[in-house]
């Protein structure tokens, strides 16, 4: 079974940071580590790999040379393959910019499945995968917390509804599914493991390399700030209708005007 696993770096302040003056995050004092949604994909992925008796896992990550320690990671933890993604175009690209990407890869690679984490840890869009699995032709799945291998052409999963439910769905392949956390319990890497990695080749492609143009409109990242979380949060109990009209008092305290009720 080949299983294609796309990786995020995401990133993060240090305990310690000092935000300054400005309210500007530089980049240069981001800490950049794999997205946890994607450590758990690629956990799945091996597991599938290892359920079927055979396959390929091949990682794929797009971004510049800080993203190369975590797809050593990945090969430590026993993926077959990593692959990296690289133009000064893709800084900072949307969501869109990167299913394109990705797209071109699955059709490079022709994977059985694709797993995505479900969101990233930095920006929390949630669309990436599901973008991917539309512009590559794609049955998806989204929001999976169970894997099952039931032939070589299908998975039986389960994903996350509204309330704690659950939906069980049988899934023909090819196909992409986006994971949620907590769907296994990602292998831990040892430091001998990661001294073999670091030579093991990481293949590099470019936009001109897959045949992707970089010529739609997109959204930029403007700049990063932190924003000071506020304290003042209330927690509304009672009954919906209880609850709706303690939020109409709020509202009102704050606007200084009554929201007007039904008729």
């Amino acid at each position: 079974m080949k299983v294609l696993v796309p990786i995020k770096h995401v990133g993060s302040l240090s305990a310690d940071y000092e935000l300054p003056d400005s309210g500007l995050v530089d980049r240069a004092d981001i800490n950049w580590s794999i997205n946890e949604w994607d450590e758990f994909s690629s956990e799945a992925a091996l597991q599938l790999r290892d359920t079927a008796a055979g396959g390929e896992v091949t990682v794929v990550t797009i971004g510049d040379g800080e993203t190369i320690e975590g797809l050593v990671s990945s090969l430590a933890r026993g993926a077959d393959r990593a692959v990296r993604v690289w133009d000064p175009a893709l800084a900072d690209a949307d969501p869109m910019t990167v299913a394109r990407v990705l797209a071109a890869i699955i059709e490079r690679e022709q994977p059985d499945v694709v797993l995505c984490g479900a969101k990233s840890a930095d920006e929390g869009h949630g669309a990436t995968g599901v973008a991917t699995a539309a512009l590559a032709g794609l049955a998806h799945i989204a929001v999976v917390s169970e894997i099952k291998l039931e032939t070589r052409t299908s998975l039986v999963v389960a994903r996350e509804l509204e309330e704690g439910l659950r939906q069980r769905l049988r899934v023909r392949l090819p196909a992409l599914l986006t994971l949620q956390t907590g769907v296994n319990e990602p292998r831990y890497v040892a430091v001998s493991t990661m001294s073999t990695a670091r030579r093991r080749p990481i293949e590099t492609f470019g936009l001109a390399d897959l045949h992707v143009k970089d010529d739609r409109p997109r959204a930029h990242v403007v700049r990063r700030i932190v924003s000071p979380q506020d304290p003042h949060v209330e927690m509304l109990s009672g009954s919906a209708a209880q609850a709706a009209e303690a939020i109409l008092d709020i509202v009102a305290g704050r606007t200084g005007a009554r929201v007007a009720e039904p008729a």
